[in-house]
């Protein structure tokens, strides 16, 4: 799938808009080395990782709050401000990693077991 923005909605409520990247390549070869700058333009707040299992750091120098979901795109682990040069952990039951701005997760009350939609 090409690169696309998605809103995502929480209780039937349009929540936030993501760029969905459900290439292994653009993920691994650009991913938030290339994509950070999109965290802090209004229309895009996040991006969308799938499949993925786990997220990397390497040579990014901001921090981001990471959501993991399932395939049911359930919340199943939540991270609060992954730093550079860290790495979150792997999860096996995870298909989706939603990253959003550092600080983001503080402002709203996502909880674990919590449905996204889009």
């Amino acid at each position: 799938m090409a690169r696309k923005i998605i809103p995502i909605f929480r209780s039937g409520r349009k929540w936030i808009q993501v760029r969905y990247i459900s290439s292994f390549w653009r993920r691994f070869w650009k991913g938030l080395l290339i994509y950070h700058n999109l965290l802090c333009r209004d229309s895009i707040e996040g991006l969308l990782y799938s499949p993925c299992k786990f997220i990397y750091m390497m040579d990014t120098r901001i921090a981001v709050d990471i959501v993991y979901l399932n395939h049911q795109k359930e919340a199943i682990f939540v991270l609060d401000g992954l730093v550079a040069y860290k790495l979150g952990p792997y999860l096996e039951n995870a298909f989706y990693v939603l990253v959003l701005p550092a600080e983001s997760l503080a402002l709203v009350d996502l909880k674990i077991g919590e449905k996204l939609q889009w």
